[in-house]
Order: structure tokens, then C-alpha cells, then sequence
């Protein structure tokens, strides 16, 4: 089959791609995987599959996916920035969004809807202890990264259709990494003094298991943001600042801020003078200052002007966060006697990790060292009473805490998996290969934020 783009023609039968008459050199790997995201152009591939489809299950870490996508964008005079050809969907994967012909000269069917769906907004409101007091957040999206939304409190926490503009603008932070954002109602609200209300942010990010975050201070929340980025450095990978005036904000903490920030306004803003604004970035050590168009004050107006200002400084930040990760495989645990099975597979070579919702999950180096762990006659004994979900994910090679695709999916599967059985997607069961562990399909699974996951059951041997 031959596909046209531009000025480029892909033929997948003899395996080569021609630019104006021009081969052009592709690694094989490199054109499996551009043919790969141009036949499925239809919707956003998931890291996960590629690894799965482009080689062959092998136990890979996602930077040799990240490798071959820059390869594939150079190749079709794409890159990371404008992505005209190849999109990045942070936090789930990829899709090809150039409009696609046949060497026939037809048009092919298109690969991609007009709008992305804005539906990711609507899962469960959650909650994190701080003291006494119950703090809400809600998650949306997948990362890494994690972008921690401080926001305005006029906000619900689950938006409707007529909160359209702030879920456009939700949902398109989604698109760039996991939002953890956190909502004033059905909880006890932040407290009212920065100190305390920076250790209810602090709660929430640890409740969502967010190792580091960017966090995004949102036009009166702003002070909060910059208080917390000043206070806990270590948390904060970024800082982004929105309609935020500079008379507000704690002097002192904006001169100890440390960490990559940029402070977004609009001249027009009625509520924030530019002048308010600019101090503010002045008082900020480096911080970058980026005028936008418009007059509105709230993030609803032209909320995907704000999406692209900050886009390139989300991913920048999640490169940063990079070292210290390591590709693991993630054991979820759910139903009675958690702690107990968690013990003896601690005891075994896996280390506890803590997940969103404080999900108690184990990781170790690989799928088969996991696998052998559950299948010791110790944890055989606990495993009667105990959901198991297994995937992969890189993940901090340091923190107790872990967040990401991977990581979701072997929490959510183990929620949903009878007690006894160990679940668990196509990736884990093909790197179980010649491994001598047998499993055979479980049906789907229809997991939240994360979507449908044909799963598979390891068939315990007596």
C-alpha cells in the first residue's frame, strides 16, 4: 500500500518512503513505526502498543519509543514543536494528524475527528486527608507529567455541559499530562493561610501518588502556587502563573522561588493591570513572561491559546523529571489481606510503592521476577482474598510514590479482578513468554481514565 502526505509517499509493501523523488534512510524499527501510526491514524497509539506491536513484547523502556518517534518526525520533516504530522497525546502516546491520500490520487478516510473528545473531565471527585480536614481533587488526563491545577473556587468538581469553556481548557491540560486539580466543594476547602493551605497541596499530591509536578496557579490562586513552589522545591518540576497580580503575592517567597517559571497575562485584562503582571515575573528569579491576546481575565477565554503558550514548557518539564526512572512492573493489590501479600512479595525482591488514592501496589524490575513472586507458595496462601492487576510503567527508581499510565492500569485491573485471579494486559502477557507461566483471556476491562483493556488470567498451576 502506498500512502501520500504532502510531499512525501510511504510504501509499506516495499518498505520505503520518498520525498520528492528522494529515498530517504529510515532505521526499519524507525519506518515500522511511522507505517504503524499512519495505517492506525484513526486514533492516539499508546506507547504501550508500540512497544507491543513494534517489538514484538520485548522488555523495553519508552525512550527507545521516544528515539524512534524523533527519527520518524525528522524523517517526514516533523518536529516537536510544530508536530504538524506527528502528535504527541502526552501521557497516552501518539497520532498521525496529516491529512493522508493514496498514490491513486483518492483521499483516504480521514484519521482524525475535528475536535478531540472532551469527556475525560467526568471521573469521580477524590479526596486526601490533610490533618483532620478532607481535601477534594479531581484527576483528568495521563501522565507523566503531572500538572497540579490551583484554581479559581467557582469551578465544580465534576464540570457539566454548561461549565463548557472551563472543561475545554481542563480536558486541553489533560491532553499535555495527568491534572491533578483541586476543587473547593464536597470537601472542607483549603485552609485560608498560605502555610497551611500549601500543606493541603501538598496532601493532594501525595493522595494522587504525584512524585513532582507542574504546578499551575490560576488567576487569585496564583499567590498559592508561587507560596508553594517557593517552600516545597522539591515537589515542583514548574510553575506556571496566570492572571496573577504581583501585590498579591508573598515578596519573600517570590524571591526563593528556584524552579522554571513562567508567568502568562493578557494586556487587556481588566482585573490585572500588565503592570502587576510584569512585576511579577521581575520579582520571580528568571521567570519568562508571555503575553497572550485578549482582554478577558478568566482562563475560559481562548483557553487553547493558554494549552499552547504552555505545552512546550509541560514537556520540558517532564524531560526534567526524566532521570531516576526506570521501566518496572507495577503489582496492584486490592481486597483482603493487601498487607500481608505485600509483605511476602517485599520479602521476595519487590519494593511498596503507593499509587492515586494511596492504591497499595509492589513493583519489581520485571514482569517475570513478578510473576514468580505471586506464584511462590507463600503468596499463593494470600492470594484467595486478593484482586491482583500486573503492567509496566517507568516510574521513580527513588520515590514511594508512583503515577502514570502503567501504574493506573495495574491498580484499576486489580479493583475489578475476583479475588484469587491475577489480571493482566497483552504487553505483560507477551514478555511472559518462555517464562513457563501460562494465561489465557479474561475478557475486557472498562477502566477509567484509562479505557478498555483486553485483559489475561494466569492460570495457576497446582
Amino acid at each position: 500500500m502506498e500512502w501520500v502526505f504532502g510531499e512525501l509517499r510511504l510504501d509499506t509493501d516495499r518498505r520505503e518512503l520518498w520525498c520528492r523523488g528522494d529515498l530517504v534512510a529510515l532505521e526499519p524499527q524507525t519506518f515500522d513505526v511511522l507505517a504503524y501510526l499512519v495505517t492506525h491514524r484513526d486514533r492516539v497509539v499508546p506507547k504501550e502498543e508500540l512497544m507491543d506491536q513494534i517489538w514484538g513484547g520485548r522488555f523495553v523502556s519508552e525512550a527507545a519509543v521516544t528515539s524512534r518517534i524523533k527519527q520518524a518526525r525528522r524523517a517526514v520533516g516533523d518536529d516537536g514543536q510544530s508536530q504538524t504530522s506527528i502528535r504527541t497525546s502526552h501521557g497516552r502516546g501518539y497520532r498521525f494528524v496529516a491529512e493522508v491520500g493514496t498514490s491513486s490520487g483518492s483521499k483516504a478516510p480521514p484519521g482524525h475527528p475535528a475536535h478531540a473528545p472532551e469527556d475525560e473531565v467526568s471521573s469521580p471527585v477524590l479526596f486526601a486527608k490533610s490533618g483532620e480536614r478532607r481535601i477534594a481533587y479531581h484527576l483528568t488526563g495521563q501522565g507523566p507529567p503531572d500538572i497540579v491545577l490551583v484554581g479559581t473556587s467557582s469551578y465544580p468538581p465534576v464540570l457539566t455541559a454548561e461549565d463548557l469553556a472551563y472543561q475545554s481548557f481542563v480536558a486541553g491540560l489533560g491532553r499535555l499530562g495527568r491534572v491533578v486539580r483541586l476543587v473547593s466543594s464536597d470537601g472542607d476547602g483549603l485552609a485560608p493561610d498560605l502555610g497551611a493551605a500549601a500543606l493541603d497541596v501538598l496532601s493532594v499530591m501525595d493522595g494522587a501518588a504525584s512524585e513532582r509536578a507542574v504546578v499551575f496557579g490560576e488567576t487569585d490562586a496564583g499567590p498559592l502556587a508561587a507560596f508553594f513552589a517557593a517552600t516545597h522545591a522539591e515537589r515542583v518540576a514548574g510553575l506556571l502563573l496566570y492572571g496573577t497580580d504581583r501585590e498579591a503575592a508573598t515578596p519573600a517567597a517570590l524571591a526563593s522561588i528556584n524552579v522554571a517559571t513562567m508567568v502568562l497575562h493578557r494586556p487587556g485584562d481588566t482585573e490585572v493591570p500588565s503592570s502587576a503582571a510584569r512585576a511579577l515575573a521581575a520579582a520571580i528569579p528568571e521567570a519568562e513572561y508571555v503575553e497572550l491576546e485578549g482582554t478577558e481575565h478568566a482562563v475560559t477565554s481562548a483557553a487553547q491559546q493558554i494549552i499552547a503558550a504552555v505545552a512546550d514548557f509541560v514537556e520540558d518539564a517532564a524531560t526534567a523529571q526524566a532521570p531516576g526512572r526506570s521501566l518496572s512492573a507495577l503489582v496492584g493489590l486490592a481486597g483482603d489481606h493487601v498487607t500481608s501479600l505485600a509483605e511476602v512479595l517485599v520479602q521476595l525482591g519487590g519494593v511498596e510503592r503507593r499509587g492515586p488514592e494511596n492504591a497499595l501496589l509492589v513493583s519489581f524490575d520485571g514482569p517475570a521476577t513478578a510473576m514468580r513472586a505471586l506464584a511462590s507458595r507463600r503468596a499463593r496462601g494470600l492470594l484467595r482474598g486478593v484482586g491482583v492487576g500486573v503492567a509496566i510503567d517507568e516510574v521513580s527508581s527513588t520515590s514511594p510514590f508512583v503515577a502514570g499510565h502503567g501504574v493506573d492500569v495495574a491498580r484499576l485491573v486489580a479493583l475489578q479482578a475476583p479475588p484469587g485471579e491475577v489480571l493482566m494486559p497483552n504487553v505483560i502477557k507477551d514478555l511472559l513468554a518462555g517464562s513457563g507461566l501460562v494465561v489465557e483471556p479474561a475478557g475486557t476491562l472498562a477502566l477509567d481514565h484509562v479505557g478498555p483493556h483486553p485483559v489475561y488470567r494466569w492460570i495457576r498451576q497446582s
